[in-house]
């Protein structure tokens, strides 16, 4: 694996945790 790679990788997985913290703190 390139560095590259690891650093889309860190994006994407920052990206899908916004996307599950944006519910939770629309509900409190």
């Amino acid at each position: 694996m390139n560095a590259k790679h690891i650093t889309n990788l860190n994006v994407f997985l920052r990206q899908e945790k916004h996307k599950l913290n944006a519910p939770v703190r629309e509900k409190r």
